[in-house]
């Protein structure tokens, strides 16, 4: 195999760059349903893929491909705890303010 290519970090980039772009498309309707179930698995297989790529790196390259792809799965799992907190903590906020305006 060519020093330049490691298909591993290829895919890991691929997958981690699929999985924040899905991320981003939750705030459609119709599609969030679908980008909700698809999501994670992408990013789980980015991080995967990432450090199969980092493991074999020295003898194919691809080091710095491969923790990009770590790196994008990483930051969708973090953006995607993010808005779930954030819908939560709304949620909860508005159930808060509604049972106080019906306290007055």
């Amino acid at each position: 195999m060519d020093s330049g290519s490691n298909t591993m970090a290829q895919v890991s980039v691929a997958t981690g760059a699929a999985s924040l772009i899905g991320s981003g498309c939750c705030c459609m309707p119709f599609v969030s349903y679908m980008a909700m179930a698809v999501v994670p698995p992408l990013a789980i297989a980015a991080i995967i893929t990432g450090t199969m790529a980092l493991s074999s790196a020295e003898e194919q390259g691809g080091g710095g491909m491969a923790k990009l792809g770590i790196g994008l799965g990483i930051a969708t799992f973090v953006l995607d705890i993010g808005m779930v907190a954030l819908s939560f903590f709304m949620g909860v906020g508005l159930v808060s303010l509604i049972a106080i305006l019906e306290a007055m």
